[in-house]
């Protein structure tokens, strides 16, 4: 891909459901001089086939993209962590 001399950005919203994430975005476009696109996981893994994870457990979600809720916090509350291989990694770069 031919280099175009544009910045590349990416603004990274991580919150708890019903935190503002989505309002907050909303508001970033409308005050950005700079066009941004807004997607939330939930768009990305809709875009995906259940073979590749899509969220889902599947022979290939490895390759995609997979919740890991095998983690615990320091109180011992269970973690939920959205993992990627390979196929996962180029679709986000």
């Amino acid at each position: 891909m031919p280099h175009t001399g544009l910045r590349r950005r990416v603004i990274l919203l991580n919150g708890t459901s019903s935190s503002g994430k989505t309002t907050l975005a909303r508001a970033i476009q409308d005050e950005s001089d700079t066009p941004f696109v807004y997607w939330g996981i939930d768009t990305l893994f809709g875009l995906m086939s259940p073979n590749w994870g899509g969220g889902r457990d599947t022979p290939l979600s490895r390759d995609g993209f997979w919740y890991d809720r095998t983690g615990h916090d320091a109180d011992g509350h269970p973690v939920v962590v959205i993992r990627y291989g390979h196929v996962g990694r180029r679709m986000l770069h």
